[in-house]
């Protein structure tokens, strides 16, 4: 009996050995993002569509990820930080790794009843001598729009780029397609159908998450990332938490392409 009790006690600290040092590694990694729903906010479920893949990649690989909600102004100018979303708004900063979990589209939308005919865009000429409204802090040197004859107007959310537009202080605003949507039927449910938007072409972008070149052993963890990208992709959860946003059998048909191109092209830098 005693034999018996001195083994369980040999396997007992055998397991709690092995154990409590994977317990206590578990890295918990900070990211800075505005909020951007429906791929990020705060008042979604686990963060948002792009917060759900990247959770699910964290749970996958043994990591949790969290998410601090911050403005773009003061995004752009935290140079230390690892953060989520487009690497081009960051152009200033160093990272050991960029790793691509998801795309988006940027659009124009413009308010229907202000408008005496549609807009029809093939460039920027289409849109000359236009007020067009856009996220502060998104597009850096404006230069080339004024040079368009388009005047430009910042705005610190896409709520007030939304209504600035209904009332008719901007004619067109410029925002993430999925945002806008979003956005529009959450304030103006009822009068959603009174917003237009036209797709701009090559609008296509990475949502990536990146690394700091400062972080500790940051290029290791980013294709830790990039592996667990990889199976939950392989599993179906990856395509699962796109239908919960898009509905089932409405992906964008070119969105894994667009996902692949990207993935590619960081791999190459």
């Amino acid at each position: 009996m005693k034999r018996a009790k001195v083994v369980w006690i040999i396997l007992l600290v055998q397991v709690l050995i092995f154990a409590i040092p994977a317990f206590a590694d578990k890295r918990i990694v900070e990211f800075s993002s505005t909020e951007t729903p429906p791929f990020w906010s705060a008042n979604l479920p686990e963060d948002g569509m792009a917060g759900e893949i990247l959770h699910a990649i964290s749970k996958e690989i043994g990591v949790k990820s969290v998410i601090k909600y911050i403005p773009m102004e003061r995004i752009r100018k935290n140079l230390t930080s690892n953060h989520v979303g487009n690497p081009e708004i960051f152009s200033g900063q160093e990272f050991s790794a960029i790793v691509t979990i998801a795309v988006f589209r940027v659009a124009f939308f413009y308010y229907r009843p202000n408008h005496k005919k549609e807009i029809h865009y093939t460039g920027l000429d289409d849109i000359k001598g236009f007020k067009l409204g856009i996220i502060r802090g998104t597009l850096g040197d404006v230069s080339f729009l004024h040079e368009k004859g388009i005047e430009v107007e910042p705005s610190n959310s896409e709520i007030s780029l939304i209504k600035k537009l209904r009332y008719g202080r901007i004619d067109l605003c410029s925002m993430v397609k999925l945002t806008g949507f979003y956005k529009i039927n959450s304030i103006f449910p009822e009068d959603a159908e009174n917003f237009a938007y036209f797709d701009i072409k090559g609008s296509v972008r990475p949502i990536t998450i990146m690394i700091d070149k400062t972080y500790p052993d940051g290029r290791d963890l980013g294709e830790k990332y990039s592996n667990g990208l990889e199976r939950i992709i392989e599993s179906g959860a990856y395509t699962a938490i796109l239908e919960k946003y898009y509905g089932r059998g409405k992906i964008p048909r070119d969105w894994f392409m667009q996902l692949e191109k990207f993935k590619v092209s960081q791999a190459r830098h």
